[in-house]
């Protein structure tokens, strides 16, 4: 994980309710170059790291890429998933997971690059504009709060971050 996605998500957690007993889920949480973990270290709230593979910082292993059926309809009140989107095959499918495990009124932090190189972690597959957030957000039932493009500084120009926030009505 890059320190803007980081930086982003640090955000995201500070607009929180700090005295709310809340459920986090963080899709693609095994920790390869840093994890969230720390950024949601309250004592109301419970973080569940969840990844495909067993390993550092994952706490509930998912069955396949598409298809949670180890976490039940709305487990959580809030998902948060960062460079994670491009890596799977059907991102459009992990968004409706993702809307199905977010209980209604719940809300969804995605970070997902919108040009990057080409890094396979086992696949690499998508870069995301917000249009396409947009899309994937619409099909899922999840409504758009906002979403916006960060550039990575530094970094060649064109190349960054799709940041999207939704919530489940």
């Amino acid at each position: 994980m890059h320190h803007t996605a980081y930086e982003e998500l640090a955000q995201f957690a500070k607009t929180l309710p700090t005295n709310a007993p809340l459920q986090i889920g963080d899709v693609g949480a095994y920790d390869v170059n840093g994890c969230l973990r720390p950024l949601f270290q309250n004592p109301t709230w419970t973080y569940r790291g969840l990844d495909l593979s067993p390993g550092p910082n994952v706490d509930i292993v998912l069955p396949s890429e598409t298809n949670w059926n180890n976490i039940e309809n709305g487990a959580f009140d809030v998902i948060v998933t960062v460079s994670t989107l491009e890596h799977t095959r059907r991102p459009w499918l992990v968004i409706q997971e993702i809307a199905r495990i977010l209980r209604s009124g719940g809300t969804a932090c995605i970070c997902a690059p919108f040009a990057w190189n080409f890094h396979e972690f086992p696949i690499d597959c998508w870069r995301i504009y917000p249009d396409g957030m947009r899309a994937m957000f619409a099909d899922a039932g999840l409504k758009e709060q906002r979403i916006y493009m960060r550039e990575f500084p530094g970094a060649p120009p064109d190349r960054g971050d799709t940041i999207a926030i939704a919530t489940k009505p």
